[in-house]
């Protein structure tokens, strides 16, 4: 499996890997730091071009994941790394507890170790839950959304390329729209529109993201 990336989310992720020794025949890339080793931990080779990637998925192994934290990078990556011939596949660990009757997409979802997921959660593709989030009832994740260590929300929408920062907490039945940026430690209360920057307790607007062009 080839790993997309070599910074901090990358380590985070090897890290869960190895906890569910799972970090065998691993690889990374990383085509922005030439200049770095070849290998990280000397334990993990790093690609640095597309040639070497695409040569990688013909004739060793054609799976991926995304060590990259932010949803419009994460997107952008995927649709660069299928063109390669890349097939992006979803990485649970098995200290994560997820009930029965949940959904998580088999393309591209990366859920870290600690998070608790009750019955009638969906998770969409791409999407990054970090470590020790709590999603309950009838909450879905939209596409290539990104949660930090600590979220938790139950009986909720978050849209698609949708970013919430650590320890956020979302009110039973609230909405967050598409593409919206909630601050670390936000309490949110009322529903969120689509390209909206809040936070605070209560979480208020602070300002807006660019929309999305894709």
């Amino acid at each position: 499996m080839l790993i997309i990336g070599a910074g901090a989310c990358t380590r985070d992720l090897l890290a869960m890997l190895e906890l569910d020794k799972q970090e065998g025949a691993v690889h990374l890339y990383d085509d922005l730091n030439l200049d770095a080793p070849d290998f990280l931990y000397g334990k993990y080779p790093i690609l640095k071009s597309e040639e070497a990637a695409q040569s990688y998925f013909k004739n060793i192994n054609n799976t991926y994941t995304i060590g990259v934290g932010k949803p419009h990078p994460r997107y952008r990556l995927a649709q660069k790394f299928d063109a390669l011939g890349g097939k992006l596949i979803s990485l649970i660990s098995s200290q994560t507890q997820i009930g029965k009757y949940s959904t998580i997409s088999k393309r591209g979802v990366i859920i870290m170790h600690g998070s608790i997921f009750t019955n009638e959660v969906n998770i969409g593709e791409g999407s990054l839950i970090n470590m020790r989030c709590t999603l309950g009832h009838f909450c879905t994740i939209g596409r290539f959304c990104a949660l930090a260590p600590g979220v938790l929300a139950s009986s909720s929408t978050i849209g698609d390329f949708s970013r919430l920062g650590i320890n956020v907490v979302i009110k039973p039945g609230i909405n967050i729209g598409k593409n919206v940026t909630v601050g670390a430690g936000a309490i949110v209360v009322k529903h969120v529109p689509d390209n909206w920057i809040v936070a605070g307790n209560p979480a208020v607007k602070i300002g807006e993201n660019k929309p999305l062009n894709f």
